[in-house]
């Protein structure tokens, strides 16, 4: 089952929330209906848990996880200081550095990306911070 999720990247932190259901924190997103890309599925995931309108155009993609269960899509995508967004289906929310990440109970498929990409993370958190060197990866207006 392809599954998608974005990390979210504000003031050199990313956004983590606590599902309602099992207490574990993920990356937000969620599974991909059979009629859509994995982009127009990120989008509407931000959308409905976040009521968060995105571009597609503004995803970077980060890597790709697989579990016996799903296979998760990990993007990024900077938020600049006034995007608007309200969680609609969270327990709780959190802005987090990498090093922070450990003492939060997450997600398997989270868990193995946060292992797996450490450094592309860290790396994205230092490009949001100064948007520099032509990169992608630029803020949502």
């Amino acid at each position: 089952m392809d599954v998608v999720c974005a990390v979210l990247l504000q003031k050199n932190k990313f956004f983590l929330a606590q599902r309602s259901d099992s207490g574990l924190w993920e990356l937000p997103g969620g599974k991909v209906e059979a009629t859509e890309s994995i982009e127009q599925a990120l989008t509407r995931e931000l959308y409905e848990e976040l009521d968060l309108s995105v571009c597609a155009d503004n995803f970077v993609p980060v890597g790709q996880v697989q579990t016996n269960k799903i296979c998760l899509n990990v993007f990024a995508c900077a938020l600049n200081a006034n995007s608007t967004w309200t969680p609609r289906e969270h327990k709780a929310i959190a802005w987090t550095t990498l090093e922070e990440v450990l003492y939060f109970s997450t997600c398997e498929a989270d868990t193995l990306f946060f292992n797996y990409y450490k450094s592309e993370v860290q790396n994205l958190l230092q490009t949001e911070s100064g948007f520099s060197n032509g990169s992608k990866l630029q803020p949502i207006s």
